[in-house]
């Protein structure tokens, strides 16, 4: 029994630091855009990196704990799976698809409320370096990422407003746009750009990525 025990310790050890490094891959992937909109695209690789090493760690300790105690215990072979199922969650969940469902849910009500008072002019443009922009106060639900800032435009009497989910360097972003019904959605002038790829979420709301 004590020999036993002896030889499930490397197991037990290994199977606790594959599960913890494997939950901080899966954990770092599910939420990217929330931790690229707190700490900027750039300190996300790094900590991406960060987050991988432990787990390539826990693989290789994975290998030798399997290759010498497969024999005689039998929980040798988890550690293993864990990495790899902890790889495959990670590489073929869509999780940005999974984020983008999950943020138009939580936020719809709220963004919908936020519209309603642009449509009636109870928000206007109050940015001083852009016409187009409307700066949320402090006790509005954040709602648009990289500032709690939404862009408004008016074509032909109607009100276009842009929420963003990533707001990037230079022309990098996405985000929700809401449309007026009836209208035009690439009269929204990034809309009408080549390069910005647009699909249609529900009656009166798109998702726009300009790369």
């Amino acid at each position: 029994m004590n020999q036993f025990t002896a030889l499930s310790r490397p197991s037990s050890a290994c199977i606790r630091f594959c599960t913890i490094a494997a939950a901080a891959v899966i954990l770092v992937a599910a939420f990217e855009w929330t931790i690229i909109d707190a700490v900027t695209e750039f300190l996300f690789m790094p900590l991406q990196v960060a987050a991988w090493l432990p787990l390539l760690v826990g693989f290789g300790w994975a290998v030798i704990t399997y290759a010498r105690f497969r024999a005689s215990d039998r929980t040798a072979s988890y550690p293993l799976l864990i990495c790899v199922v902890g790889v495959a969650i990670v590489l073929f969940v869509p999780w940005t698809t999974v984020w983008l469902a999950a943020n138009e849910l939580v936020h719809r009500s709220d963004r919908e409320r936020i519209v309603q008072q642009v449509q009636q002019g109870a928000l206007r443009p109050n940015v001083g370096y852009n016409s187009a922009l409307i700066a949320l106060s402090s006790d509005s639900p954040d709602v648009s990422k990289g500032g709690n800032e939404i862009i408004v435009e008016e074509h032909d009497g109607r009100r276009y407003v842009f929420f963003y989910t990533y707001r990037g360097i230079l022309d990098h972003y996405s985000g929700f746009l809401y449309v007026p019904a009836g209208a035009d959605p690439r009269a929204f002038r990034e809309a009408a750009d080549r390069s910005t790829v647009m699909e249609p979420r529900s009656p009166n709301w798109y998702f726009l990525a300009h790369h």
